[in-house]
Order: C-alpha cells, then sequence, then structure tokens
C-alpha cells in the first residue's frame, strides 16, 4: 500500500455492449484508489468523466467503437479516450510529484505508529 500513495490513476472499463457495466467498473476501480490513498483522475468524456470506456464485441473490435460528443457533437475513439486519460493521469502524476519537490509535504499515513 505504501508504494502506492499520492500515485495517480485512471480507470478504464470495457465491456461488450453499450451500458455494460462500464460505469460500474470505474466507480469500482477509483474506489479501490481512494482505499490505497491513489489520486484518482478522470476525464471529460462524451459519457462520463469517471475514466474511459468501451465496448469491445472481440479481438480488435474496440478500434471500430465511437461516441458522440454531447456537447461539440464531435465524433471520439475509445481508443482516443484512454489515450487523452493517459495524457492527464502523466500530467497530473509529474505535477504531484513536483509539489512534493517543492514542498517536502506529503500525506501521513494514517495507520503507522508514532
Amino acid at each position: 500500500r505504501e508504494n502506492l500513495r499520492l500515485k495517480v490513476g485512471g480507470a478504464i472499463g470495457v465491456a461488450g455492449a453499450r451500458h455494460g457495466g462500464q460505469e460500474l467498473a470505474l466507480w469500482t476501480i477509483i474506489s479501490f484508489f481512494n482505499l490505497m490513498d491513489i489520486i484518482p483522475d478522470g476525464i471529460t468524456a462524451p459519457h462520463t468523466q469517471l475514466g474511459a470506456t468501451g465496448i469491445a464485441l472481440g479481438p480488435g473490435s474496440i478500434r471500430e467503437d465511437k461516441w458522440i460528443h454531447w456537447r461539440t457533437k464531435e465524433e471520439i475513439s475509445s481508443l482516443d479516450m484512454a489515450r487523452m486519460l493517459g495524457m492527464k493521469v502523466t500530467i497530473m502524476a509529474k505535477i504531484v510529484k513536483a509539489g512534493i519537490e517543492v514542498t517536502g509535504l506529503t500525506i501521513p499515513n494514517p495507520y503507522e505508529v508514532v
């Protein structure tokens, strides 16, 4: 647990159908992040802000999965959403690392014996 503290995580869920449980899977992953003191990150995706989701009906079919963004009406693929999430997690991890280095602050471990 200690080596996961203050890391940044992004959740990705894939199912065999639209609304096939991806959002519940993302919530479960984010709950795990919270239990492990991992900082959860997400993206403003067409359908969820929890992470990236997609549909895979067979090998390689995730490449064909597309969503229409509700605001911009632009098409975006599930793989693009996963890439966006990865980039955002990378940026946030660098920000957290720099912040810890500059301030010297960290979140104390509540289970540490003092």
